[in-house]
């Protein structure tokens, strides 16, 4: 297999947002891109020169509508995985490139089938007022995902250091044996998604996504969740919330500065190819 170069991978990432932005067109679903890719469209008008992914998020009942396009479409020419299918602990889905697969150097992906050049569909899920509840409700979902993990078989000790692997082994071996006999992974899985989204159905005035990489930065007013407007991406144009700036700074702070040097590297433990 040949190992896919930078470009190839922009290439590959601008066609599956292109194909998103297609049937969320198609299908009145409002969306916006997210994280990096959102910063990449503000900073750069396009990728940030050095990422390797894409992200975009939806309010849940957006991201219900458009995983529901996407499992009735069964294009050939991606992969859709989502939080149902064994070997994926995640509580987001991802559309793949059916033309490429990856090789991960993480353990929590070595089980997902199927898996090639993607980009993460996040659900944005509408969060308590209150701030003590709004905290307790964001520790239980950490815990309980933690317990997703925790129940899948060796994943939860594995390490590329032996002695890292041991010591892990040793301070969480009875805990994960413990969460195994409770329940599943599936059905922790499921436990997990009615605690992410028990107050979609309330007045509730905060919002976002809770199990992302950045924690409680993801937590800021949902009304920012509720206005949409497109914004060039090089040569194409996608959609992003319009306080665009009230997400950014809380993930990034001053955003419009370049990190330093060393930190301009791809975030992904990837390695991306072509199928023969």
């Amino acid at each position: 297999m040949r190992e896919i170069t930078s470009k190839e991978n922009k290439n590959i990432l601008v066609g599956l947002m292109q194909h998103i932005d297609d049937v969320c067109s198609s299908n009145n679903i409002k969306y916006s891109l997210s994280g990096g890719s959102l910063l990449g469209a503000i900073r750069h008008q396009g990728f940030i020169p050095w990422d390797d992914d894409a992200d975009i998020m939806l309010t849940r009942g957006n991201y219900e509508k458009l995983k529901k396009c996407l499992i009735k479409e069964h294009n050939p020419k991606y992969v859709l995985l989502t939080e149902e299918d064994a070997g994926d602990y995640y509580q987001f889905i991802k559309l793949c490139d059916s033309r490429t697969v990856l090789k991960t150097l993480s353990p929590i992906d070595e089980n997902i089938p199927y898996m090639g050049v993607f980009i993460d569909i996040f659900p944005i899920d509408r969060l308590p007022s209150d701030s003590n509840t709004l905290y307790e409700h964001y520790a239980q979902v950490q815990k309980l995902q933690r317990n997703t993990v925790f129940s899948v078989p060796g994943l939860y000790y594995q390490s590329p250091k032996l002695w890292k692997k041991f010591l892990k082994f040793f301070i969480y071996g009875v805990s994960a044996l413990l969460i195994k006999h409770a329940h599943t992974t599936k059905e922790w899985k499921s436990i997990t998604k009615r605690e992410l989204t028990k107050y979609n159905n309330s007045d509730g005035k905060m919002g976002g996504v809770l199990l992302s990489e950045y924690g409680k930065k993801e937590i800021i007013p949902y009304r920012t969740f509720e206005e949409y407007k497109k914004i060039s991406f090089g040569s194409y144009s996608f959609e992003i919330i319009s306080d665009f700036n009230v997400y950014l700074e809380s993930l990034y702070g001053d955003y419009m500065t370049l990190p330093p040097l060393d930190k301009r590297k791809p975030k992904h433990a990837y390695i991306e190819y072509w199928k023969d």
